[in-house]
């Protein structure tokens, strides 16, 4: 089967819905057609998702001093950065900032923070629940939130407080990764 009528196979199972197995996918991979593979990209898109973006805005909810020291990151406390460090942020400029955001149509809001992660008896926990309920009640933004490694219960809590979408960082492989950090695997 020539690269062309493979893309076309893999663009047409993609376009209903198939999933593609492994192999296909690594095949898609080495294709030496990659105009042909951008066209069916670009397809599939068109497609699926039309011409609209769906835009995600972050703010930086709380910054600096974390006990990691993930190589990548401005914000570790074992590196010399000269990032802004503070603590989490309070619920109105959070609130100002979703707000502007949502006047200029971005359609998901995320709060990130630093450090390891979040646990249910955090002592932010209460003000991110807070804050969450608050952008729950008055926007109508989906709502996404970043704060590393979280335990289920955590997890429940900001589901129950508006979270929809949990965005976590996995920066390399499980081989490698003790080359990016080195306070946990």
């Amino acid at each position: 089967m020539s690269d062309l009528n493979f893309i076309n196979e893999m663009k047409n199972k993609a376009i209903a819905s198939e999933n593609l197995s492994k192999n296909e996918a690594l095949n898609l991979a080495k294709t030496s057609d990659l105009d042909a593979l951008l066209s069916a990209a670009n397809e599939i898109r068109q497609i699926c998702c039309g011409d609209e973006f769906n835009f995600c805005s972050i703010i930086n909810a709380r910054s600096g001093k974390c006990s990691e020291d993930c190589k990548y990151c401005a914000q570790s406390a074992h590196f010399k950065t000269g990032c802004e460090t503070y603590s989490l942020l309070e619920t109105t400029p959070v609130l100002q900032m979703a707000g502007q955001n949502e006047k200029a149509k971005v359609h998901r809001f995320s709060l990130v923070a630093s450090g390891r992660g979040i646990r249910e008896n955090d002592k932010d926990m209460p003000k991110i629940e807070q804050i969450y309920r608050a952008l729950r009640e008055q926007t109508n933004l989906h709502l996404c939130a970043s704060f590393g490694i979280a335990t289920k219960e955590a997890l429940q809590k900001l589901k129950d407080s508006g979270v929809k979408t949990y965005h976590h960082n996995l920066e390399t492989s499980r081989r490698f990764y003790p080359r990016i950090c080195t306070t946990h695997s």
